[in-house]
């Protein structure tokens, strides 16, 4: 019996049909098997000397860079009244923009 014979009489395909199938089911195999491929390994630590050559490229990148704003720190207000508060509302930009909340008066000119 001829390998072409016996598959057909084991499976009932033809044997175009059993390599069809056979090559489908190794691309489907090598396709979910490289989803699951390892991650590369870490590259090994730097020596000493080159740490610290590369702590001072960053320290002298941060120098290079401007420092941020620094906001000034709110000032307590006090009593106000609706009035008096309603001229901080933020139309003129040399005033702070207060908002009152049940009664306690923040200072929200940092969102600005």
């Amino acid at each position: 019996m001829e390998i072409a014979e016996a598959l057909q009489a084991y499976t009932g395909l033809t044997p175009g049909a059993a390599a069809t199938i056979l090559a489908l089911m190794v691309a489907t195999y090598l396709l979910v098997s490289s989803l699951f491929v390892a991650p590369a390994p870490a590259p090994p630590p730097k020596p000493p000397q080159q740490q610290r050559e590369g702590e001072k490229a960053q320290e002298e990148k941060e120098e290079e860079e401007p420092m941020p704003f620094v906001y000034p720190d709110p000032v307590e207000v006090g009593e106000v009244t609706l009035e008096q508060l309603s001229a901080y509302d933020g139309k003129d930009s040399s005033k702070q923009i207060l908002i009152a909340i049940r009664g306690q008066v923040y200072d929200v000119s940092r969102g600005r």
